[in-house]
């Protein structure tokens, strides 16, 4: 079966979850064609061919986030990948001004376990001093039949913000909320903004499963594996997370079907998004375009989910600076006095944002009482893998671990041994979550581990 075959299966089983069946039915289409269905958006008048019906009685998501943001919200719904093992419904929230927030829902016993654990996450943060770490906002957190509701705010990543901006006069369920991404150009009243665009998924499957507390034991005499302590050296003259120059592309990688968009318009022309960078699992990052028609009649890009570009335009995305991402990295390990990790601190889940600081979300694997440097060999090992087969990862990440965290003070031994401990974590998640994008850990893992003498 197809993968474009697996996604419509899953749409199947989410659209009637979310859009119960009624008497009423609205219009929907899969964008960018149904060979390639990647969103499933409120239908135009323009589009061509992949008609949805869905439900629109009284009781659905939409009428629920509605009521929630006291607006009108149309929603665009993300038509996830099949072999992930934290699937779960990704939408994206639309008011009259724009992007409104993210929405996950926790639609089983795993994932909403992951969503309760990222809203906890999330409301714990934003109570700590962070001063490089931008996370997301919870909006709202509740239950809608029976399943989790979890809704976010988008992160500025047209860099607007600064840490000075004041919050929303009026926040929702008592959680105070950041300024949102606001969008330069208004849709018309009473149209919403309607998304387009061709998306390949991340290959951050590779992080899926629940979060565990590896066995640090056997590092070296001496070192210390949580220390929380910045960076000890200049960043810039390491390899932090900077091996693979794949992860970050700087165009697109493919040709789209654009049917069904009005004449004229790329969704993928210069300075898009590329294959997978920015999609990080989630809307944030969803290298996709939305179009409105202004009231002068003439066609505007409307930036949202500009996750996919660093802020400052859309002239491609560039690289996020080895000092930010260390000095994010140590942030996050000086969470907690035992060390912490963001969990899949993948190359599409941060943007450079203003005033030095570093917007991350996805924080769902967040977890305590871990050695410093596993998010730094994330950020790398999943760079690497989007050029390289995972046994030769496994391989560079080890090779380079002395120089990816060199900047926390760890000599090359210690930094050898943090990276074999990552890696079994890592293939520990897979194994615990029954799922191994990578292929068996004695394939891509073992032959790696053979060669660490040092290994109790």
């Amino acid at each position: 079966m197809s993968d474009a075959d697996l996604r419509l299966r899953y749409l199947d089983e989410v659209i009637p979850m979310l859009f119960p069946p009624s008497s009423r039915t609205s219009a929907r289409t899969l964008l960018p064609h149904r060979l390639v269905p990647r969103r499933l958006v409120p239908r135009a008048r323009w589009h061509v061919g992949g008609r949805v019906l869905v439900g629109d009685g009284p009781d659905t998501i939409e009428t629920y986030l509605s009521d929630i943001l006291g607006q009108p919200i149309h929603t665009v719904l993300h038509v996830r990948p099949a072999r992930r093992a934290n699937r779960k419904p990704i939408l994206e929230a639309y008011g009259s001004d724009g992007l409104l927030g993210f929405v996950k829902i926790g639609d089983n016993p795993r994932t909403s376990a992951l969503v309760h654990h990222e809203a906890a996450t999330l409301r714990m943060l934003h109570d700590r001093p962070l001063k490089v770490v931008t996370p997301p906002t919870v909006l709202h957190f509740g239950t809608w039949r029976d399943l989790d509701v979890l809704l976010l705010s988008p992160l500025p990543t047209n860099g607007t913000h600064r840490r000075s901006d004041p919050p929303s006069p009026t926040p929702i369920d008592d959680v105070p909320r950041e300024t949102g991404f606001a969008s330069p150009i208004a849709p018309p009243s009473g149209q919403s903004p309607i998304a387009h665009g061709f998306v390949q998924e991340p290959s951050s499957a590779y992080s899926s499963g629940p979060t565990l507390s590896p066995d640090i034991h056997g590092l070296p005499h001496g070192a210390n594996s949580t220390r929380s302590s910045g960076p000890t050296s200049s960043a810039s003259t390491h390899d932090f997370g900077q091996e693979p120059s794949s992860a970050y592309p700087s165009g697109p990688t493919s040709s789209p079907n654009t049917h069904g968009l009005p004449h004229g318009i790329n969704p993928t022309r210069s300075g898009g998004p590329t294959s997978s960078a920015g999609t990080h699992g989630f809307g944030q990052g969803a290298g996709f375009a939305s179009f409105a028609r202004p009231s002068g009649g003439r066609w505007a890009r409307l930036p949202f989910g500009g996750g996919a570009w660093a802020p400052g335009g859309l002239g491609g995305r560039r690289k996020v600076g080895a000092e930010l991402l260390a000095a994010a990295v140590s942030e996050i390990a000086g969470l907690d006095p035992a060390g912490a990790w963001h969990g899949d601190f993948s190359p599409w889940n941060v943007c450079a944002g203003g005033d030095g600081e570093l917007l991350v979300w996805d924080w769902e694997r967040f977890e305590v009482g871990v050695p410093i440097g596993f998010d730094a060999l994330h950020h790398f090992f999943h760079g690497a893998l989007r050029r390289m087969r995972p046994g030769q990862a496994a391989q560079a990440c080890v090779s380079r671990a002395g120089r990816i965290l060199e900047p926390f003070g760890l000599s090359f031994a210690e930094a050898r041994l943090t990276a074999a401990h990552y890696l079994m974590t890592l293939a520990d998640r897979h194994r615990r979550d029954d799922h191994e994008p990578l292929g068996p850990a004695s394939d891509w893992l073992n032959p790696v581990l053979d060669h660490l003498e040092v290994l109790p």
